[in-house]
């Protein structure tokens, strides 16, 4: 709590001068204050390392309040069986939307978790399935 009193870029030592821009926070910081993904070693998230936090403590209380998991996806309705699930939820207003799978959930926010987008994208679809 008394470290928010002080300037988050300085109790960071980074060996390089590249900053980044949290997409959180919109602060330019050291790319030490990047958490580098497990999954894909040469990719840093998107958010400064507070802001994860802050967002994985959200989502944490957000499941605790959630429906109960479904045994299927409800975008795709894809069975879940030994696959991992995802809670899916407004980024603007933090409000739970769903459980869904991994393909369901990365194409939404891939597609920036808009109606627009995705109807962009069922446009195109449509443009180049009509070819065939």
């Amino acid at each position: 709590m008394q470290l928010e009193l002080f300037n988050v870029v300085n109790t960071y030592k980074d060996k390089t001068n590249e900053m980044y821009e949290c997409v959180d926070c919109k602060q330019m910081l050291p790319l030490s204050m990047f958490r580098v993904r497990e999954d894909r070693s040469n990719y840093r998230d998107k958010q400064c390392k507070p802001c994860f936090s802050k967002n994985v403590r959200h989502i944490q209380k957000l499941a605790e309040v959630a429906p109960p998991k479904p045994d299927k996806c409800e975008c795709c309705g894809t069975v879940f069986g030994d696959a991992k699930i995802y809670l899916d939820h407004c980024h603007d207003t933090g409000e739970f939307r769903g459980w869904l799978c991994n393909s369901c959930n990365s194409g939404i926010g891939i597609l920036g978790d808009t109606i627009q987008h995705l109807e962009q994208a069922l446009v195109y679809l449509r443009k180049h399935y009509e070819k065939n």
